[in-house]
């Protein structure tokens, strides 16, 4: 039978171990060589155990070793601490989306289980409901989408107005008996989307009343765009225009020059105004192209207005050939004064030379 240690060679081993940069399980040791069992979680060489220390007695009461049970946990301590910092990154993450508030229910019940700070703050808190911290309401609310993912099992999205405020709900499955529950206030994203309607519906309003040509072409000279006014022109459903080139309604040398203007347009970034003939129709038109800009600045697109001055022409043409007319009447009448002078002198010179014819 192996002799127990002595106290001198267990003093040893703790001096050994305090060697090796274990105060820790120096400190296991020595609380079990004074009587305590002590469990705990030890790493060495890597990898990880649980450690339960335990005195040995002797038979007159006096601890003459210790002894050292282990279990490797490596892998289960790796995936706790990954559950753990996968669980505080995901706090956080919900803690600083602005306007959120996300809370872990129960199936059924709809008690918190967990919140976000955000929730917190308006006394979301675990042990209360979601209708009652959240809506202030005593029974579920009408338009919870929670019952169709407990029947479906997918994930549920709605918009909603509720006492003058918009809000975006999601319900998410977590497992069997808890769901995931975000309300996001999207009152001002709505007035932002009724603004540019309104505004939208303005602009088609006054696009569509107006008696000019309309249309919007990408820096490719691809159609994106055209108001009714033109659209009549081509004579084709909308449908048969939008996405394809100018050059696919009209001739080489057209094309050509319309490029040029668009890329004149593009590089200058101010707008161009020119006299244009069509060759469907022989019209005039004055077209001023605009640059459109993204919000960053890029110009992506060109407007073109087209304005018939048709008309206008032919008035300018009749008005012109009547200036012509007037100036040729003062010509001619005085030409033919110039004419009548002579005639008139003889006219009346006539009694002198009668006298005259008469003297001889």
């Amino acid at each position: 039978m192996a002799e127990k240690p002595t106290y001198k060679e267990l003093e040893q081993r703790v001096k050994e171990l305090e060697k090796k940069n274990n105060p820790d399980i120096v400190e296991y040791i020595q609380r079990a060589m004074s009587g305590e069992s002590v469990d705990a979680i030890v790493e060495l060489g890597g990898e990880v155990f649980d450690v339960n220390y335990a005195p040995i007695t002797e038979a007159d009461g006096r601890i003459s070793d210790v002894v050292a049970v282990s279990n490797i946990i490596t892998e289960r301590k790796r995936a706790e601490e990954n559950l753990e910092k996968e669980s505080r990154m995901r706090t956080t993450l919900l803690d600083n989306i602005p306007d959120c508030i996300a809370m872990i229910l129960k199936k059924g019940t709809r008690e918190i289980v967990a919140s976000n700070r955000f929730a917190r703050e308006l006394g979301a808190v675990p042990g209360q409901t979601c209708y009652k911290t959240c809506a202030m309401r005593d029974d579920n609310c009408p338009f919870c989408l929670a019952p169709k993912l407990w029947a479906t099992g997918e994930l549920q999205r709605l918009e909603v107005e509720y006492r003058g405020t918009w809000y975006e709900g999601i319900w998410a499955p977590i497992s069997e008996d808890l769901f995931v529950h975000y309300i996001f206030d999207i009152t001002e994203r709505k007035r932002a989307e009724e603004a540019l309607r309104e505004s939208e519906e303005k602009y088609r309003s006054l696009v569509e009343s107006t008696d000019d040509s309309i249309y919007l072409v990408d820096k490719h000279c691809n159609y994106l765009f055209m108001n009714k006014k033109c659209l009549s022109r081509f004579g084709l459903p909308i449908d048969e225009i939008l996405g394809r080139n100018y050059i696919d309604f009209h001739s080489e040398k057209v094309t050509k020059d319309f490029v040029g203007k668009i890329e004149q347009v593009i590089e200058s970034g101010e707008s161009v105004s020119y006299e244009y003939k069509s060759e469907r129709d022989d019209r005039h038109f004055i077209r001023t192209l605009s640059p459109v800009r993204k919000p960053d600045g890029e110009i992506n697109a060109v407007t073109v207005i087209s304005k018939d001055i048709t008309e206008k022409k032919k008035m300018e043409a009749q008005l012109e050939r009547a200036h012509k007319m007037e100036a040729l009447e003062i010509l001619i009448a005085g030409v033919a004064h110039e004419i009548n002078n002579p005639i008139n002198t003889i006219t009346l010179n006539l009694p002198l030379l009668q006298r005259i014819f008469q003297d001889f």
